[in-house]
Parts: structure tokens; C-alpha cells; sequence
């Protein structure tokens, strides 16, 4: 409230005495001045606040005094500001007071907005964060994130977030709430052994040689002029161009062979040869590579991640405050245990994995077959007028089964095959082929929330 100003003029004499009609008249004045002061010193108006809205509701801000009626009067102070609550709505500032005429008007109070509610921060530390009344599992916020209260099972071991895929994939990191690789397993062992593959060395030990082209039913005789389609490694022609007839077919071998022409059957010397086409018999590819490479057989792994600690309140009893898994933990939260088991509530979806195997895979042994695509170079049949084979050949048969060749003169002729080398060709390599199974042992149990 404004005092009342006391003041005196200075250098004025004072009045000693005063007749009745002045002290009157100047009781009245002193009258209407203290109404006026008394006026001016009116006290400020106030709301008073209900309890409810300590809690959430800033306060509400102090009406601002009013101003002074009288022209002398001081403007009245702004009220004080309300204190915002935590979490509540800012408190609108005081209104200033009116200002009487010439006085200057109060000062606005300023309101203390209170800071917006942030829910619980902390779901597994045992602390009511956001000072609701409510810790952790009991609270909505936590509740809303996934946190549960539950009774992990005796005998079991976790909870771990479980995360299932392809053997050979990698599995999901461990973090958050379950950073700790805890377990890992595996199931469906039908992977096939990993066998190396076979191969087969260049053919050795093959052959070159002369095919004797007779009929099962012939006898094959050392000459046969009536049968010119059997032939026998060497065929002489009474005719140019290996065509006609007349002909005699002869074995021929790398020892030189002597024949003599009887006259007249027929009675032509021969005047062309052929060969038939060299063959090649036996030899064979030396196999290598096969046999097991190793591998798991497992078609799935599993990995549990483990929490470092389980901190969390707000569960009764012995109920765990359980942090949820993240997404990519797809088999959820889980407990498991040795052995194959029936699951306990709430964790009911089951899956067996296992530990270890018994490998009873094999791989086939490798083999070859017989060579094929082998050919022979330099394969020659010459030829002499006369027995013997002595001295430089009267003509040669080069290429055997593609060319004609002019026979040497006379009736009594002799001959000698010389074989070619035999080159190229493969042999084709089999087995190194998984055969028998794996069987798996040592089962886990996982029972998952989902």
C-alpha cells in the first residue's frame, strides 16, 4: 500500500489561531483528502488456486493491482506470478495494474511455464523416471514399449532374444538389452557331404591296330578272293581305285608276312591296296581328387543373445520385469534348457535344435572309364614285291582307312604294318558322390513367447 506523503511548505509563517469557521472548513478538507489517500491505497484483488491443479497445470498467473483513483495515486504493482508444475501447462503472466490519473501503471508479473511431461526414460533400472508413482513394468510407458512382467521358469536357463536363419548366414548382432552371445545351435543336419569333385589323368598304355572286319560266322581265311567285303586289315585290288572285283584281304601285324597269288584266283596281279582304319585297344585314366572336403551338415542355426542383468521393477512376486527382443529377433524372447522338453508357460512355441552330429556321410571313390576320342598318328602299311620285306617297300599304305594306295607288282608279295602313336582322348571320371546321412545329438529346447 502507498504511505501517505507528509509534507510541509517551507518559508511560510504558521497561523496561530484559527476562528471556528476555518477549523470547519479545514476539518472537512482533512476529511475528503484521507478518503481520497485511502482510496488510492486500495490492496489487490487475488484468486486463490485449487489443489487439482498443482499437478500438470502451470499455476495461474497473480492479477495486477489496480490503479489509483485519485490523480496523486501510484499505479498498483503486477501481481506475482504462478509456479508452473512439472510436466504442467506454462502459467499466463499477471496483468499489469491500471494506472490512475497521472500515476504510472504496475509492472506486468511474469508467469513460470512448467516443462512438458517426457513419460518414462528408463524401463530396467528399478526407478520411477518420470516420477508418476509407477516403476518400470508397472508403468503404461514401459508396458506400451513391450516390457512385461513374467515368471521365468525354474530349471530353465535365459530369457536370450533368439534369432533363427540359413546355416552359413550371419546371424543378428547381440545389443541392447541382450548383448551377449549366450547359445547358439542348429537343426536339420540333411546337408550331403562336401566331396571333392573327380578327375581322370591323360590315357596310357592304349594301342594302335589293324581291326580284322569279319563276320562272326566267318572263318576269315588268309585269302579270300570270292568275299570282297570282308577284309582283314589289308585288301589288294585287281582293279585301280580299291573297287571292283577281285580282291584279296590279309592280317597284317607289325612282323613282316610273305603271301604267294595262286594264277587265276583271280589270275590279275593286284594293282591297288587299302587299309582298313587303325583302332585303338586298351588303356585306361588314372582317377584322383574325391573324398570328403569336411562341412557341417546343419541346414539352420539359432543364436540367444543373454541380458547382462535383469534390473527392471514393478513386478510382484518373483515376476522378471522382461525387456522385449528387437524386431529382428525373429524367434522372440526365449528360455531353453537341455534335453527335449515340454514348454512352460508363457513361453509355449517349442523348436528343437541340437548341439553337435554324428557324421556318417562318405563320399563315393573316384574311377574312370574306358579312354575314348584317342587317335592314332603315323600309321603306315608298306608294301614289297617279294617275300621278305627286304629292302626299300614298293608301296606304302599311309593313312590307313582314308586312302588308296598302288600295289607293288608280282604274285608273291609281303608286308608289315607299323603301328602309329596313339594321341588325345579322355576318360570320364565317376563317383565323389555323398552317400550315407548325419544324425544329430545333444538337443536344446527353445521355448519362445511368439
Amino acid at each position: 500500500m502507498t504511505r501517505p506523503i507528509h509534507a510541509q511548505v517551507s518559508g511560510a509563517p504558521r497561523a496561530r489561531r484559527m476562528n471556528l469557521g476555518a477549523r470547519f472548513g479545514l476539518g472537512l478538507g482533512l476529511t475528503a483528502a484521507t478518503f481520497a489517500l485511502f482510496s488510492g491505497c486500495s490492496f489487490p484483488e487475488h484468486d486463490f488456486i485449487p489443489d487439482s491443479e498443482f499437478h500438470n497445470n502451470g499455476g495461474a498467473a497473480g492479477n495486477g493491482g489496480n490503479g489509483a483513483t485519485a490523480g496523486n495515486g501510484a499505479g498498483g504493482s503486477g501481481g506475482v506470478a504462478g509456479n508452473g508444475a512439472t510436466g504442467g501447462v506454462a502459467g499466463n503472466g499477471a496483468t499489469g495494474g491500471v494506472a490512475g490519473n497521472g500515476a504510472t501503471g504496475g509492472v506486468a508479473g511474469t508467469g513460470a511455464g512448467g516443462s512438458g511431461g517426457s513419460g518414462e526414460t528408463n524401463c530396467h533400472n528399478g526407478i520411477d523416471d518420470d516420477e508418476d508413482g509407477l516403476i518400470d513394468c508397472a508403468d503404461p510407458d514401459c508396458v506400451g514399449a513391450g516390457y512385461e512382467c513374467v515368471n521365468l521358469p525354474d530349471g530353465w536357463s535365459g530369457p536370450v532374444a533368439a534369432q533363427e536363419g540359413p546355416f552359413g548366414s550371419t546371424p543378428t548382432a547381440c545389443g541392447g538389452q541382450y548383448p551377449t552371445v549366450e547359445i547358439s545351435a542348429f537343426s536339420q543336419p540333411n546337408q550331403p557331404a562336401n566331396c571333392a569333385a573327380c578327375n581322370c589323368g591323360t590315357p596310357n598304355g592304349a594301342a594302335c591296330g589293324l581291326p580284322v572286319n569279319c563276320e562272326a560266322t566267318q572263318d576269315c581265311p588268309g585269302i579270300i578272293p570270292e568275299n570282297y567285303g570282308l577284309h582283314r586289315g589289308l585288301s589288294l585290288w585287281v582293279a585301280a581305285g580299291c573297287s571292283g572285283a577281285g580282291a584279296w584281304s590279309f592280317p597284317v601285324s607289325a612282323t613282316c608276312q610273305s603271301f604267294s597269288l595262286e594264277p587265276g584266283s583271280p589270275p590279275e596281279a593286284p594293282v591297288s591296296a587299302e587299309a582298313n582304319a587303325p583302332v585303338v585297344t586298351g588303356g585306361s585314366c588314372l582317377p584322383s581328387g574325391g573324398g570328403s572336403l569336411g562341412g557341417d551338415p546343419w541346414s539352420i542355426r539359432v543364436r540367444g543373445c543373454g541380458p547382462t542383468a535383469l534390473e527392471g521393477g514393478g513386478c510382484g512376486g518373483t515376476n522378471t520385469c522382461l525387456p522385449p527382443a528387437a524386431a529382428a529377433f525373429d524367434r522372440g524372447v526365449c528360455v531353453y534348457r537341455d534335453g527335449d522338453h515340454d514348454c512352460p508357460s508363457p513361453f509355449d512355441a517349442k523348436r528343437t535344435y541340437y548341439r553337435n552330429f554324428v557324421d556318417e556321410r562318405v563320399c563315393t571313390p573316384c574311377s574312370c572309364g574306358a579312354p575314348s576320342g584317342v587317335e592314332c598318328a603315323g600309321d603306315k602299311v608298306d608294301i614289297w614285291s617279294g617275300g621278305g620285306c627286304i629292302g626299300t617297300p614298293h608301296a606304302t599304305v599311309t593313312d590307313p582307312g582314308t586312302t588308296c594306295t598302288p600295289a607293288a607288282p608280282g604274285l608273291t608279295l609281303s608286308f608289315r604294318y607299323t603301328p602309329g602313336t596313339p594321341t588325345g582322348g579322355s576318360c570320364a571320371p565317376s563317383g565323389g558322390q555323398s552317400t550315407g546321412t548325419a544324425t544329430a545329438t545333444d538337443p536344446v529346447t527353445f521355448c519362445c513367447k511368439n
